[in-house]
């Protein structure tokens, strides 16, 4: 193997010659000797189903991968970056940066995309850090939380009526409702899915979306639980306004509900909401970052992430 340059690029970091391509399925057993340091990563488990339907993409120093990130593109006109790994040897050398850079060129390409962007934990400040590089901001900050025992035991002790909520099924009026809670409430996220949230309420939202998405309405305010498999078995709880927790009806029904199918309900709260959140023990919480960089005619704000 012919030695690595040393020579500095402009950021700092190691120049190498990269070759960036998308991964196909022959190139699962490289994928699997790629050291990451990652142990049970679930891409390993499903690298077949990504590189056939979704985008993956490998970065490759001398016929060696040594760096992969993908691409899942929501509703047609969203697309998020994501499953970014560096082979443990070449971490600190830009790889990431190169890669994201490569895939955000080729997004750019495309007329029916007008956000690219990507979510990532708080604590992870090397992807944080990315995002100046990509001329990217921060979108939102969102506390990602899974609801635990101790909480589902106490709203599930409260004196409140579940019956009074009416389940709406028609995707025309749950398309509306999404788009006036969205607007009534000032939210700088639209939970999608566990894991990936976007910067705003697709306007054409599908109505396979819809369909899988169970909603019920009460006094001018609803909720969804949609189904997720995400390593566990989730409900992703859907609630767009600052009196969630006064809601015990709400949380007594989709605990119910949970119980019944074996799930555990995910739930995105935004920053205001996790302020008025009065026990913080009911919830298994993560901070996260939504940033991105909008594109053609969207006007997203940029907030203070720190």
């Amino acid at each position: 193997m012919k030695r690595m340059e040393k020579l500095l690029d402009g950021d700092g970091v190691e120049r190498m010659d990269l070759h960036m391509r998308r991964l196909g399925l022959g190139d699962a057993e490289q994928f699997r000797q790629m050291e990451t340091g990652i142990e049970n990563d679930y891409v390993v488990r499903i690298f077949d189903k990504l590189v056939q339907e979704d985008l993956l993409y490998g970065a490759f120093y001398e016929n060696e991968l040594i760096g992969i990130a993908g691409i899942t593109v929501y509703e047609i006109q969203y697309a998020i970056l994501g499953r970014l790994r560096t082979r443990v040897h070449d971490r600190g050398k830009g790889v990431a940066r190169k890669l994201f850079r490569f895939l955000v060129s080729q997004l750019r390409q495309n007329p029916h995309i007008k956000w690219i962007g990507y979510a990532t934990e708080e604590s992870n400040i090397p992807a944080n850090s990315i995002a100046s590089h990509l001329s990217m901001d921060c979108i939102a900050k969102i506390y990602s939380s899974k609801l635990n025992r101790t909480g589902s035991g106490h709203f599930a002790s409260l004196d409140s009526d579940t019956d009074d909520w009416q389940e709406i099924k028609g995707c025309k009026e749950k398309k509306l409702l999404f788009k006036q809670a969205m607007e009534e409430s000032g939210m700088n996220f639209f939970p999608y899915a566990v894991y990936y949230p976007l910067p705003a309420y697709p306007e054409d939202i599908s109505d396979d979306y819809l369909s899988g998405c169970r909603m019920w309405a009460r006094n001018g305010r609803f909720f969804c639980l949609m189904p997720e498999e995400k390593g566990e078995s989730y409900f992703h709880l859907k609630y767009f306004w600052n009196d969630i927790f006064e809601q015990t009806g709400l949380w007594k029904k989709a605990i119910r509900l949970a119980e019944r199918e074996d799930r555990v309900i995910w739930f995105d709260m935004s920053e205001s909401m996790f302020r008025s959140l009065p026990e913080k023990q009911w919830f298994e919480t993560t901070a996260w970052h939504l940033i991105g960089e909008p594109l053609k005619e969207e006007k997203i704000d940029e907030v203070d992430c720190v």
